[in-house]
């Protein structure tokens, strides 16, 4: 398991708004080659109050060579989602662009 991936000093004022970070980011097995899915925890501040969704994301690799990612959040929480969502696939890109994320 991977620790704290993303702070919010890192983030570069992209995802402040109540992205705090995203935690214990593992690879799962996929039998396709150029899609990569992964599990972790999003830390989300709303309202002064920190609260822990569980996430699933994907990366998939189109046959031009760009990356799509698709993001599950499987906790109910108490944020908009759709903008928690933008949130998380921003830092999720940029992971992937910092090659932080586990191969």
């Amino acid at each position: 398991m991977w620790g704290a991936l993303l702070k919010k000093s890192e983030m570069c004022n992209m995802c402040v708004m109540g992205l705090i970070a995203i935690n214990n980011v593992i690879r799962r097995d996929s039998p396709i080659y150029y899609r990569h899915e992964y599990r972790g925890v999003a830390v989300v501040e709303f309202a002064g109050r920190k609260c822990q969704a569980g996430i699933d994301f994907v990366l998939e690799t189109n046959p031009f060579g760009g990356r799509s990612v698709n993001v599950t959040i499987k906790d109910t929480i108490d944020y908009p989602v759709v903008t928690l969502q933008r949130e998380l696939q921003t830092a999720i890109e940029q992971l992937d662009l910092k090659n932080k994320l586990p191969r």
